[in-house]
């Protein structure tokens, strides 16, 4: 008797530990919403740092960051990496999008971009990047 209810105990314990866990998820997930909602007010970004390996749901990962830049018309962030050769283009819900390979024969280029070191855009969404050595790309969509 006495060792059922220690096992009572236990189990006791670990349901409240469960519902205590539960209810800080859910309060940071409401204080990112309510950060999150602010930023749109005062055009502020929030970042926050997630450790990807961590994250099941992770589907990209980027070496070595050289650029981040805010897309002024979406609000999408982008992230460039020239050892990934890559640009990755993420929402602010923290969203994969897309991803731009800056390699050969990829969106006109006729060769890899070998050191690629900052992205920005212009009013018309044109995208320019810059690369070692004095390297300058303008790359912009084709019309439909």
């Amino acid at each position: 008797a006495e060792q059922s209810r220690a096992e009572q105990s236990r189990a006791e314990q670990s349901r409240a530990e469960q519902s205590r866990a539960e209810q800080s998820r859910a309060e940071q997930s409401r204080a990112e919403q309510s950060r999150a909602e602010q930023s749109r007010h005062d055009n502020s970004v929030i970042l926050g740092v997630r450790d990807c390996y961590s994250r099941p749901d992770y589907r990209f990962y980027l070496r070595d960051l050289s650029s981040v830049e805010i897309h002024a018309a979406t609000g999408n962030m982008l992230l460039l990496s020239d050892e990934s050769g890559a640009i990755a283009e993420y929402a602010d819900t923290g969203e994969l999008l897309a991803v731009m390979l800056l390699w050969r024969g990829r969106h006109g280029l006729s060769t890899d971009v070998p050191q690629a070191e900052g992205v920005t855009f212009d009013e018309k969404s044109v995208l320019y990047l810059v690369s070692e050595p004095n390297l300058f790309y303008r790359l912009e969509r084709k019309p439909p």
